[in-house]
């Protein structure tokens, strides 16, 4: 919810009060209005915190069972049962949303829509619509398009997803996720840099 609407809901609140105690006989006035700026401006604080930050700690993290996939995952793409291609997958997520990126040395995905749906004995999937922009270099073999996406968790601590994808090029094949950091890159060549410094496991 944007303050936009957390304000339009709580004048409208504030005048249905105002007329109840006008109907009532009570005496009221505008004044009794004037709470409702600190109470827009608390409760949109709030709701940010939440949404950014207090879904995913504790205690909070027990009122909703939601898993943080947030942070830069190594991924192997497999179109072909021989063929293997290295791609990192990068997800940012707050309670509300969430969006990811794949990155190829050759080209890079981002979601149209995604998913994340839980289940009753903690598993997780994500579903996603994307658009695969290549780099300019190798346009001539492969155009921009668009796929689906659909990952598990693969271990119980959720540190593992796989799965298969699909394009509007009749292409598919499957892939598989491991996360690698915390952190968000934002290319390949960023994503290879997080890579090498993180201890293996």
């Amino acid at each position: 919810m944007n303050r936009a609407l957390l304000s339009l809901l709580v004048c409208t609140l504030g005048l249905l009060w105002l007329a109840i105690l006008r109907i009532e006989g009570v005496p009221a006035s505008l004044a009794w209005l004037r709470p409702s700026v600190i109470v827009v401006t608390a409760a949109t604080g709030l709701l940010w915190a939440w949404d950014n930050m207090l879904w995913r700690t504790r205690p909070f993290s027990l009122l909703r069972k939601r898993l943080d996939l947030n942070g830069t995952w190594k991924a192997v793409l497999r179109p072909e049962e021989s063929k293997r291609i290295a791609a990192y997958w990068v997800v940012w997520q707050t309670a509300s949303r969430l969006m990811a990126r794949l990155y190829t040395s050759e080209s890079y995905s981002s979601t149209v829509v995604a998913t994340l749906n839980m289940e009753d004995d903690g598993a997780a999937t994500v579903s996603s619509v994307y658009r695969n922009e290549p780099r300019l270099r190798v346009r001539e073999e492969s155009d921009m398009h668009y796929g689906g996406l659909i990952l598990r968790t693969a271990d119980a601590l959720a540190t593992k997803l796989e799965g298969q994808y699909w394009t509007d090029r009749g292409t598919k094949g499957e892939m598989t996720a491991e996360r690698i950091s915390r952190d968000h890159a934002r290319s390949f060549a960023e994503a290879r840099a997080i890579e090498e410094r993180t201890p293996s496991k």
